[in-house]
């Protein structure tokens, strides 16, 4: 499952955050959207 992830993953910008307060805040946003 992680090899197919790495070579099929979808390049998307809150996977590219460091800041833990940054991520939370991503995370809380998708969820709003379901």
């Amino acid at each position: 499952m992680l090899d197919w992830y790495d070579e099929n993953k979808r390049s998307m910008p809150w996977r590219d955050i460091d800041d833990p307060y940054r991520i939370w805040v991503a995370e809380i946003m998708l969820q709003q959207t379901r």
